[in-house]
């Protein structure tokens, strides 16, 4: 049963990747990829605590989740950070970028210049 990380049985389009964890590994370091973050995705509380006065759209705040970050952008980042540190990438392992006045809202992140570029760019 996987539940993120790699410790645990892993789902099946990654654990019959011929060479196992490692090969896994280095192909998804080996591919194109752009984590699109919303620059404004900073609601650090749950909209059913009192007192929230922003839109979160059910970010998940048990212990664990914390310990990832308070917010969205926050966890983003230090996820990104973590692949670069895990991979020892120089140059970068696939690339971060931040839409600028967007919070969590994935229309929003697709219509930006950013995430067009994202999709689009050859």
């Amino acid at each position: 049963s996987w539940h993120w990380g790699l410790a645990s049985r892993l789902p099946p389009f990654a654990a019959s990747t011929p060479g196992g964890t490692n090969a896994a590994l280095a192909l998804f370091a080996a591919r194109d990829v752009v984590y699109l973050q919303g620059r404004n995705d900073t609601c650090d509380c749950n909209p059913t605590t009192a007192g929230c006065g922003c839109l979160s759209h059910g970010l998940e705040t048990t212990c664990a989740d914390e310990l990832m970050g308070r917010f969205r952008l926050m966890r983003g980042r230090l996820y990104y950070a973590q692949l670069q540190a895990h991979f020892n990438a120089s140059p970068a392992v696939h690339s971060m970028v931040e839409v600028p006045n967007v919070g969590h809202d994935h229309t929003l992140m697709w219509q930006s210049t950013q995430g067009l570029d994202a999709i689009f760019r050859w």
